[in-house]
């Protein structure tokens, strides 16, 4: 989980599931074939920033065991039908409240 205090960028591990995520934060779900980066409906641009970075990190360096191609963006509410936001849900345990 990525978020913004006044002063700086909190990063966080949490448990890959659907209820870890909230509209204020930013999230980076990492597997060895995926780098996904969920924004929230309410996350702030300097969340969002920190978050990019630290996903095209992940992704060039291969790091954390991850071989994904690209990195894929889901922002909450839009595109939900998306395949890789049906791949995002899927490995998170299925879409549920949060």
């Amino acid at each position: 989980r990525v978020r913004a205090g006044r002063r700086h960028v909190q990063v966080r591990l949490v448990e890959p599931v659907a209820g870890s995520l909230n509209s204020g934060d930013c999230f980076l779900l990492i597997t060895p074939k995926h780098c996904f980066m969920w924004s929230g409906e309410f996350a702030n641009v300097i969340e969002k920033a920190k978050t990019s970075e630290m996903a095209s990190f992940i992704q060039a360096k291969r790091d954390m065991g991850c071989k994904a191609p690209q990195v894929s963006t889901l922002e909450e509410g839009i595109n939900t039908d998306s395949r890789w936001a049906k791949e995002f849900w899927t490995l998170l345990g299925g879409k549920t409240k949060y």
